[in-house]
């Protein structure tokens, strides 16, 4: 079963059920392509895998905690990759990258088919959403795509295999193709392994026919799943954009802010700011201006001025003291211009 829309901030998200086994799908937009594809004219489809510590019996390492994917991420995030690059018409992307990434949630076997139906979906949501809002002209998704596996449980082809039967199979085969609803599919990707005896060429024919059969059904719930399209903006939002990458949520401000685009976590802006230290600064009124000395003992223009030594104590040592005896009222209440200016070349 698929699951549409399962979260609400990347450009398309579905949740997809094989049996037991739960993968997130979830598909995000970059306006660049990588450094070898520029001026190229053609989009680019990726993808990345990985698995959640509890999604089986015994918890999962991290990779990001060892620093390094294992070879079968690698191998697995590939496959994905290259199927659904099979489906898209780059030229039709244009510049642009889609990264879709498969998260597992719940493993009990065939995780990486599960991704890549699941994906396909996410993918398309996520064209059909840059279709929407006229960033591309024509969707660039041209056949659905769809992956299952198969295997011979003792010397029975069994299709869909769960973690039990698939741990214990003779033969192990992964299938990928390309199809249209009533259409017969073409393969993309066989992945056939035999574990603990060698199979026949009239066995191969028994899986690959079971698989046909398996994932003609896939591609027509696919297609009933896509008939309806996508909303086309984010619902956790007043409005979406396209805007640099992925999809920047516009919050609707209240009436008489401006508009804020956020890309991560708000920072209050109720956090006190830190207090700036300040020289003292003397204040007038203007009905008591400050006086002016005469013209005779005005200090001529360039000259440094030298504080002049009055009765009262100056402070012992620069930076040291207040200014308390430098705006002392002089003259009926009144502060000397030549006090402050004098006290501040000195301090």
């Amino acid at each position: 079963s698929f699951e549409r829309d399962y979260t609400e901030m990347a450009a398309g998200s579905v949740l997809v059920s094989f049996g037991k086994t739960r993968v997130l799908c979830t598909a995000s937009i970059d306006e660049d392509v990588p450094r070898w594809m520029r001026n190229s004219g053609k989009g680019w489809v990726t993808a990345e895998y990985s698995m959640l510590p509890g999604a089986s019996p015994e918890r999962i390492d991290r990779e990001a905690a060892k620093g390094k994917q294992s070879g079968r991420t690698v191998e697995i995030q590939r496959l994905i990759g290259r199927s659904l690059r099979a489906a898209c018409d780059m030229k039709l992307l244009g510049e642009r990258q889609v990264i879709v990434d498969c998260d597992v949630l719940q493993a009990d076997g065939g995780t990486r088919t599960a991704s890549i139906c699941g994906g396909y979906l996410a993918l398309h949501d996520a064209l059909t959403r840059l279709v929407q809002n006229k960033a591309i002209k024509q969707h660039p998704l041209h056949s659905f795509c769809a992956a299952i596996s198969v295997g011979i449980v003792k010397g029975t082809p069994v299709l869909d295999l769960p973690y039990v039967e698939d741990s214990t199979a003779e033969t192990d085969m992964n299938v990928v193709v390309l199809g249209q609803p009533g259409e017969e599919p073409r393969f993309v990707e066989v992945q056939g392994t035999a574990e603990g005896q060698a199979f026949s060429r009239s066995e191969l024919d028994a899986l690959l026919g079971l698989a046909t059969g398996g994932l003609s059904r896939i591609i027509d719930l696919q297609a009933a799943t896509v008939a309806t399209p996508p909303s086309s903006t984010c619902t956790n939002a007043r409005r979406c954009s396209l805007r640099g990458s992925s999809i920047a949520i516009v919050h609707a401000p209240p009436r008489g802010e401006v508009p804020v685009t956020r890309t991560s976590p708000p920072m209050s802006t109720n956090a006190p700011s830190a207090p700036r230290s300040r020289r003292p600064v003397a204040t007038r009124s203007a009905a008591s201006p400050l006086p002016m000395p005469p013209r005779s003992s005005r200090t001529p223009r360039g000259s440094v001025i030298a504080p002049a030594r009055s009765s009262s104590t100056m402070p012992a040592q620069p930076g040291v003291g207040s200014c308390r005896d430098a705006l002392a009222p002089d003259r009926a209440g009144e502060t000397s211009l030549w006090s402050i200016t004098a006290w501040m070349v000195w301090s």
